[in-house]
């Protein structure tokens, strides 16, 4: 169904409010566009529906008013013909008030509006959402077998991002308290109420960071100005039915500029300092008992990978980081897993997140190893996008850590970076990058650096009407790393 095309809603006269009430609730949560058809006195829905054939879908208002005075097949001809063919468009049929049909109606697409409306109003916007095919969301969750519980946290979530578009949550100051958990699996069994699903890792990110990868996913551009790109981004989205899932929300991060719309907002986070919108849901999650787990007893390969999972998500990246063959990785990713020390996040087993086991401390061993990975793969920004796409969310981590540890590695990260970010349109993170290069390089005495900040950024004017779209070409260059 194009989402532009009207659905028809056939309805009594008598019936004019409860209509309009489900029309609306379907034009701001399914994103479709209701046509009410209001007959005459004397007719049912049966004498009428046919006059919606070239919709994309068709409604029909079930009450004393407007059903025929039968629940007999040889009073709804027409309609089960329609139906036992599995002929287009489809019929929904809604009941608002006690009436009787032919039970072979009641087997598909029919909501009971009159018995319970919050339920109806979920399933009938589940179905008009879905009645054409759906593009694969961003974002497809990894089911978690041992997932058990948080049945009423799970509800309230279904009530406040469902049922509505609104801002929830889930906040807990204890590590490991089940936060991502919980909202990894109300995505899972939730996502296809909506258009589409926009995970994104938060933690140590910047505010920049997080807006450009928001508005990449949504095929918009933030232009070369990086100031209130949240705000920004958060109008944009607002636009949407779309489930925007913010996870280890920092601090900081301006999450009432998110709200407002047609999207809903889910939260994880351990500040109980993050701005909220007037009305925000907020759930406490309870933490779980956790088992007494010792790493020592994991084999080295195992070991040595969980090491290099407590500083990033994707596996391919921490299999780099441990210095592991891919097969050795993999195995020792299917112990990690069924001992509970990491969860899958995705359902392509591409990313995983620490489970219910203890960390250790990391060491400065494998913070360099991690930046000196991203700083590889960024050189061959050129050839290699897509991987360069994938491991943006890592960039924040390893750069903070470098500008603080390994000065030169740091401007090679920096450079393939910001070039990176300068091809795919993401002016404004490349500008940030090179100002935060420039700052580090003022505080280093680098006047070597200071120069090559000062000219990629001359590339871009900031003197109102005078603006340049892109930074100065950055040379790719692929970068060898020793131990």
């Amino acid at each position: 169904m194009n989402r532009s095309s009207e659905i028809v809603l056939f309805h009594a006269a008598a019936d004019l409010g409860a209509a309009a009430q489900i029309a609306a609730h379907l034009e701001f949560l399914a994103e479709a566009q209701v046509r009410l058809e209001v007959f005459c006195d004397g007719d049912s829905v049966e004498d009428v529906w046919a006059q919606g054939e070239d919709a994309p879908a068709i409604l029909l208002l079930l009450s004393p008013s407007s059903v025929p005075s039968a629940a007999t097949r040889e009073k709804w001809p027409s309609i089960l013909r329609h139906r036992e063919s599995s002929a287009l468009p489809p019929i929904g049929l809604i009941s608002i008030a006690p009436c009787k049909c032919p039970p072979i109606l009641e087997r598909k697409h029919f909501f009971r509006y009159a018995d319970n409306p919050r339920r109806a109003l979920r399933e009938l916007a589940y179905w008009v959402s879905n009645l054409a095919e759906r593009t694969k969301t961003h974002f497809s969750p990894a089911r978690q077998s041992w997932f058990a519980g948080r049945g009423v946290e799970l509800e309230q979530l279904w009530e406040s991002l469902v049922d509505e578009a609104g801002v929830t949550i889930l906040a807990s100051a204890a590590a490991a308290s089940g936060k991502s958990t919980l909202a990894q699996e109300f995505v899972r069994v939730a996502s296809r109420h909506f258009r589409d699903v926009l995970w994104i890792e938060c933690g140590t990110r910047t505010e920049i960071s997080i807006a450009g990868e928001l508005a990449a996913r949504l095929g918009v551009s933030l232009g070369n100005h990086g100031e209130d790109a949240f705000a920004r981004i958060g109008t944009r989205i607002q636009e949407r039915r779309v489930l925007l899932v913010l996870d280890d929300a920092a601090e900081g991060l301006p999450i009432s500029t998110a709200g407002g719309g047609r999207a809903s907002v889910l939260v994880t986070t351990r500040s109980e300092a993050v701005s909220l919108l007037p009305g925000a849901t907020v759930i406490p999650v309870e933490p779980i008992p956790l088992p007494a787990m010792d790493a020592s007893t994991l084999h080295p390969a195992a070991h040595e990978l969980l090491r290099s999972l407590q500083i990033c998500r994707p596996l391919a990246l921490a299999t780099r980081i441990a210095r592991l063959e891919e097969a050795e990785a993999q195995e020792a990713c299917r112990i990690l897993v069924e001992a509970r020390w990491i969860d899958p996040m995705d359902a392509a087993g591409l990313c995983y997140r620490l489970g219910a086991g203890a960390v250790e401390p990391v060491g400065e061993e494998y913070r360099r190893r991690h930046a000196e990975a991203l700083a590889e793969s960024f050189s061959k920004w050129g050839t290699q996008p897509g991987s360069c796409r994938t491991l943006l969310a890592e960039m924040d981590t390893a750069f903070a850590w470098a500008l603080r540890s390994n000065w030169k590695l740091a401007i090679r990260l920096g450079h393939c970076a910001a070039g990176f970010l300068n091809q795919e349109g993401r002016l404004a993170e490349a500008i940030y990058i090179y100002r935060q290069l420039l700052t580090a390089a003022q505080e280093q005495n680098d006047p070597d650096e200071i120069e090559n900040c000062m000219q990629q950024l001359s590339w871009v004017d900031e003197q109102e009407g005078n603006r340049h779209r892109t930074l100065r070409n950055t040379e790719q260059t692929t970068f060898n790393f020793s131990d």
